[in-house]
């Protein structure tokens, strides 16, 4: 997030000007400083008054929907250069406690409807040998008996300049958790200046522009795409979930030129735009970005029907950034790319002994670029060096086209089942058949992989089983298929696949066909 010197920038020519908007709440640039300021003098204090038996290390961990605190709080962090990191509230609390237990957080901070799963996952942790030195209460009276702080209590210190610490950088994110419990991302140096002029030099985004953030602030991306609006001096308008009533009325009612939203998000914002498609015409939208999970052509198509040329989707991860992104007309022209290369940025498609393949032939994607991570907290980094340069591998396959365009195949595929393209699976069932979502999954949990096609109930009503696995034995080499009716893919509020959760639940086999 942003630092308060920037703050104090926009504040001294636009004092009282929006710089975020969380509902009937607005913090101007002077609020937001002041809350900036005070906020780094009381971290500062505790964090210099604390007792080095507690174990923990100079890091902040968060549970907490999108609220108008956590950007005030991020900015008190980055002052001081405390690493600040999120954590998915909708993880069980065995996977919060993997969480805390990589990060030893020093300060943990959560709204009233998490205190009970951090409560819950303090007691799971296996590291027994720390303890924060802060518990902060976002949004009701601290509860000095559990030990936790107020928000009014945490702002309530004047700032005071001659406190504040002054940390090393480093980076903090996690993996988006899908399968497992997420991993600790590290980094121990900044890109976000060079990102920032990359970005807007894409864009060509400027101060006047106002940002709707619809991604959980928790996520890498979440304060990412935030930040480069309030360096800009462009207000951003937080969103608290995905609801397309309330995310189109957003866009309507503060003028919103751009937003970031996941694939299911802007899947659901474009099928309610179209019931209520009269009041689009107000709206002042010019650009959508998207990624973190493949966008299917119909919503491609039903986007540009709704607001027009105005979508970019990108592909990367938290462990290598912002990789490709496409340019304005390209998903027109085919909406299944992922577009080119964002400047500083490499793709490579490799075989299974790391080495690249010819144009147009599928494999591993591997990322080389200035946003790769040191690695994680628990294991090394799965990067490899071809002709002196790093590449990140990830577990993701895919394709470049002759124009040097990224066609993903599959995100998180497992070793065995890396030949199957489950995205393109995906896309085809949705045109042939009528169901109202649909995924594809891979489980190689057994003694071979099978291919799992989870799909909700149509406009017309259910499709059977039998069916929808017979269609998609049709399109693949042999391999085992389950199809099975779902009353909603379970999507994480970033978008991804609960494939892990999904496959446990899931009785075996509903349906179950071999070639």
């Amino acid at each position: 997030m942003i630092k308060i010197d920037v703050i104090r920038r926009h504040s001294e020519t636009k004092p009282d000007a929006p710089a975020v908007i969380d509902g009937a709440v607005t913090l101007t640039w002077s609020a937001l400083g002041e809350l900036a300021g005070r906020g780094a003098t009381c971290l500062s204090r505790r964090l210099a008054d604390r007792d080095a038996r507690t174990g923990s290390r100079d890091r902040l961990v968060f549970l907490s929907r999108n609220r108008w605190e956590l950007p005030a709080l991020q900015a008190a962090a980055a002052t001081i250069g405390l690493p600040t990191v999120g954590i998915d509230f909708t993880l069980p609390p065995e996977y919060v406690a993997a969480c805390l237990d990589q990060v030893r957080p020093a300060v943990i901070v959560a709204s009233a409807e998490f205190r009970g799963l951090v409560a819950k996952a303090l007691e799971l942790t296996r590291e027994t040998d720390w303890h924060p030195v802060v518990k902060l209460a976002l949004d009701e009276p601290g509860d000095d008996a559990a030990g936790w702080t107020s928000w009014a209590r945490f702002v309530a210190e004047e700032a005071d300049e001659r406190d504040w610490i002054k940390l090393p950088f480093e980076g903090l994110g996690f993996t988006s958790g899908t399968s497992g419990a997420p991993k600790l991302v590290l980094r121990s140096s900044s890109f976000e200046a060079r990102r920032y002029a990359d970005v807007v030099e894409f864009f060509g985004f400027t101060e006047s522009d106002v940002y709707l953030n619809c991604i959980p602030l928790y996520h890498a991306s979440g304060p990412g795409w935030a930040r480069v609006f309030l360096t800009l001096g462009a207000p951003v308008v937080l969103s608290p979930d995905g609801d397309p009533a309330r995310l189109l009325k957003l866009l309507e009612q503060h003028r919103v030129t751009a937003t970031l939203m996941v694939p299911p998000v802007l899947g659901s914002l474009v099928d309610y735009a179209g019931d209520v498609v009269r009041t689009l015409p107000r709206l002042n939208l010019r650009t959508i970005i998207t990624g973190g999970r493949h966008l299917s052509p119909q919503v491609v198509r039903r986007t540009g029907a709704a607001f027009g040329d105005v979508l970019h989707i990108y592909y990367g991860t938290t462990e290598t950034g912002v990789n490709t992104l496409s340019a304005r007309g390209d998903l027109s022209r085919n909406p299944q790319t992922c577009g080119r290369p964002f400047p500083g940025n490499a793709i490579a498609i490799l075989d299974a002994d790391d080495r690249p393949v010819p144009t147009g032939t599928c494999g591993r994607v591997a990322v080389s670029g200035y946003m790769l991570a040191d690695g994680f907290a628990t294991q090394a980094a799965p990067t490899v060096e071809i002709g002196g340069t790093t590449w990140w591998v990830t577990s993701d396959t895919g394709r470049l086209n002759e124009d040097g365009e990224l066609f993903i195949a599959s995100r998180d595929t497992p070793e065995c089942a890396r030949g199957v393209d489950t995205i393109s699976l995906e896309n085809w069932l949705k045109s042939v058949l009528d169901v109202g979502d649909l995924a594809v999954v891979i489980d190689n949990r057994g003694t071979e992989p099978r291919l799992v096609v989870a799909f909700t109930e149509g406009a017309h009503g259910s499709v059977p089983s039998g069916v929808v696995g017979a269609a998609a034995l049709a399109r693949l080499t042999p391999i085992q298929v389950q199809a099975v009716e779902v009353p909603a893919i379970p999507y994480s509020p970033t978008g991804k696949l609960r494939s892990g959760a999904f496959l446990n639940e899931i009785t075996r086999p509903a349906v179950l066909t071999k070639v």
